[in-house]
């Protein structure tokens, strides 16, 4: 029994400092903003009411860009038309891609179906594909 024990809370402590130590890590990544609380997040930091005043404030303090957690969903705020502009215009082709849907595409074989196919290279080629006849 007091093996188990043992064993059991070595796992809980080296599970709690990976976790840091990766949140760590994905700190440096992502934009500024708020310091997330455990498990919440910033859910405590703002409130409905009057939100793009508290977003606002944030934008004086952390820039254009702001990064927020809550729960599990990740937000990124866009403060100046220069930042969505660099980021949802320029550099959109990073960001922008369809879910990946393994029994759908991979599973099926429908891949080459344009509802399921990822954005690339491919798709300089769909306007044509869809007029022809055997995709008809």
């Amino acid at each position: 029994m007091p093996l188990q024990i043992i064993i059991s809370f070595s796992f809980a402590v080296n599970l709690i400092l990976w976790l840091r130590s990766r949140g760590k890590q994905l700190q440096g990544l992502l934009p500024p903003g708020p310091k997330p609380q455990p498990i919440v997040g910033n859910v405590f930091d703002f409130t409905l009411k009057e939100f793009w005043l508290r977003v606002t404030t944030w934008a004086e303090e952390y820039g254009d860009v702001i990064y927020l957690k809550i729960f599990n969903e990740n937000l990124v705020f866009l403060n100046s038309v220069e930042a969505a502009s660099d980021l949802l215009e320029k550099r959109g082709s990073i960001y922008s891609d369809r879910p990946q849907t393994t029994m759908g595409s991979e599973l099926c074989g429908c891949d080459h179906i344009i509802a399921f196919a990822p954005y690339g290279h491919h798709q300089e080629k769909r306007p044509q594909q869809m007029r022809a006849k055997e995709y008809l």
